[in-house]
C-alpha cells in the first residue's frame, strides 16, 4: 500500500474494495450482513455486560469492521482536528498504544493523518486486543496498509513493556471497571492519553469519576 493511498484515506476516505479485502468472512448477501449488523447491536448495546465473556467468530467480527471502519477513520480525523499542530507533532514522537483496538482502525487513522500531514510516524506502536477474529482483522489491516511499519499486535499490554508512550482509547475504555482502568495507566504510565468515547450517561460519569 503506497503513502499516497493512506494520504488519499484523509482526503476522500475510503472505499468499499478496503473493507472487503480486509474482512475475514465473505457475506452472502446484505442482508446477511444486516443480519450480523443486528447481532453486534444486540450485543454492544443491549446486552453489554456480556462483552467480557463473548468471543466473536469471523462473521461478527467482519460485521464490526464493515460498520465501524467507515466510521472510526473519520471520527479520529475529526478529534485530531481540533488539536494544536504541536501537540500532534509531540504525540507522534511517542510510541503508539491502541488499546482495545479492534480491527486497528483507529491506528490506521493515526498513521495516515500524520502521512497526510507530512509528520514522522511514531517509532512504533502496539495494538491491544484480547478478541482473536479481532486480531486477525487487525493484522489484515496493518498488512494492507501499513506493512512496512513497526506495528505489534498483541493480547495484552504485559506481552511488551513500554514507557513514555501515548495510550489511545478508541470506544474501549468504556468496556473496563474503573479500577482497572486506572490499574493500567498507572502500569503504562503513557505520557499521553487520548479518549475517544460514545457520549452516552454511562461514558460520561466514567471520565468524570476519572478526572476525580
Amino acid at each position: 500500500m503506497s503513502s499516497v493511498r493512506l494520504t488519499d484515506i484523509v482526503e476522500r476516505g475510503l472505499e468499499i474494495d478496503d473493507i472487503e479485502s480486509c474482512a475475514s468472512y465473505h457475506f452472502s448477501s446484505e442482508d446477511d450482513l444486516v443480519r450480523a449488523l443486528g447481532e453486534l447491536n444486540a450485543l454492544y448495546v443491549l446486552h453489554r455486560e456480556k462483552l467480557q465473556q463473548k468471543s466473536l467468530n469471523a462473521r461478527l467480527a467482519s460485521a464490526y469492521l464493515y460498520l465501524y471502519f467507515t466510521s472510526n477513520v473519520p471520527k479520529l480525523f475529526k478529534l485530531l482536528s481540533f488539536l494544536p499542530h504541536d501537540l500532534i507533532g509531540k504525540i507522534a514522537k511517542t510510541v503508539w498504544i491502541d488499546f482495545g483496538a479492534g480491527p486497528a482502525t483507529y491506528t490506521l487513522a493515526w498513521y495516515a493523518w500524520l502521512k497526510s500531514h507530512n509528520i514522522p510516524y511514531p517509532p512504533e506502536a502496539l495494538v491491544i486486543e484480547k478478541d482473536l477474529a479481532m486480531i486477525e482483522l487487525a493484522n489484515n489491516v496493518l498488512d494492507k496498509f501499513l506493512h512496512h511499519e513497526q506495528i505489534h499486535v498483541a493480547q495484552s499490554i504485559q506481552q511488551k513493556k513500554i514507557s513514555g508512550a501515548t495510550l489511545f482509547f478508541g470506544h474501549s475504555c468504556n468496556e473496563l471497571p474503573l479500577e482497572e482502568l486506572l490499574h493500567l495507566m498507572e502500569e503504562v504510565a503513557p505520557q499521553f492519553i487520548l479518549f475517544l468515547e460514545p457520549g452516552t450517561p454511562a461514558v460520561f460519569q466514567l471520565m468524570s469519576d476519572l478526572r476525580s
